[in-house]
């Protein structure tokens, strides 16, 4: 494993150390789109709305964001494949993707009032953004090139550019999400043991953490203990960091704040991963607890999932 030491400065700093603090204290509620078999919450913004996806009547993932309170499908995606929310930000502005009837990855952008947009980066075989900003004018997320090779994308006032972590032997690159201070942390892929259940498109090799800093320079990110799989979803403003990590034995979610690690699992789930944290420290993502099968183990990234929300314990 790789271990780095890293400072950020967004009016304080923080140091990465292989220590797992106790119990978070987070207080859980579980999230569930009516009628769905399956709900996985993305990120949540500074107003608790979330955004995400269910799984509908007919077995289809469709895209959700929260309004005034209520859960309701992005509109303007009839006729497409599945589709899911990375985020709702406070402007009300959804971003996403969807899968075209040609199985191709388009990304989009929704807000109450307006017709949804599709955005595609120029050149790209497939699109996903993922995350966007407070005021709605950059983005992140991934493409994919025409090798079906994932590189990370920034959409910044309408202009896309493409990065990869430095290295020769890199095979995917991910972005997941971005902090408004213009930081982004993903997911490399780099040569090592697979893990078990990769979540990188079309890499082969061990899954590491990344933070790219505003000046273009990267850190490597590691949850201590980890077994080739630590894969970090989202950051806020105070440069706390989530996602999820694989201990050879399940996946659990965790908290890296105030250079601290926190292992983070839903009470009685066989199955967590924190998608997303705002600056009010409220985390979101999914679990499963239901058991296992041949074809699906309880520990698994497969079979039924519940969304969550949690705030913390005062």
């Amino acid at each position: 494993m790789y271990k780095n030491a890293l400072y950020l400065t967004l009016g304080f700093a923080f140091s990465l150390a292989p220590i797992f603090a106790g119990d978070p204290h987070y207080v859980f509620t579980t999230v569930d789109f009516p009628g769905a078999s399956s709900t996985q919450v993305a990120h949540i913004n500074n107003r608790g709305e979330i955004a995400g996806l269910y799984n509908d009547v007919n077995g289809v993932f469709r895209a959700f964001y929260e309004t005034n309170g209520v859960l309701t499908t992005v509109p303007g995606l009839a006729g497409q494949g599945p589709s899911e929310a990375g985020k709702v930000n406070k402007l009300g502005m959804v971003v996403g993707d969807y899968l075209d009837g040609s199985g191709i990855d388009h990304s989009f952008l929704f807000q109450t009032g307006s017709p949804l947009l599709t955005l595609d980066a120029p050149g790209a075989k497939g699109t996903q953004l993922v995350d966007v900003n407070a005021l709605g004018t950059v983005m992140v997320g991934f493409v994919l090139d025409q090798k079906l090779a994932a590189h990370g994308v920034i959409r910044d006032h309408g202009s896309w550019t493409t990065f990869d972590y430095p290295g020769d032997h890199v095979s995917c690159t991910v972005a997941a999400s971005l902090s408004d201070f213009g930081y982004v942390v993903g997911t490399v892929t780099i040569p090592g043991p697979a893990p078990k259940y990769p979540v990188c498109p079309g890499g082969a090799g061990e899954e590491h953490g990344y933070i790219r800093l505003p000046d273009k320079t990267f850190i490597l990110l590691d949850v201590p203990h980890a077994q080739h799989q630590t894969v970090p979803l989202g950051i806020n403003n105070f440069g706390m960091i989530v996602g999820g990590y694989a201990d050879g034995n399940r996946t659990h979610g965790f908290l890296l704040a105030d250079g601290r690690f926190t292992s983070i699992d839903v009470p009685g789930s066989t199955f967590t991963v924190v998608f997303g944290i705002n600056d009010l420290g409220e985390i979101t993502g999914t679990y499963k607890n239901e058991g296992g099968t041949p074809d699906c183990p309880a520990t698994a990234p497969c079979g039924n999932f519940h969304g969550f929300r949690a705030t913390l314990r005062h």
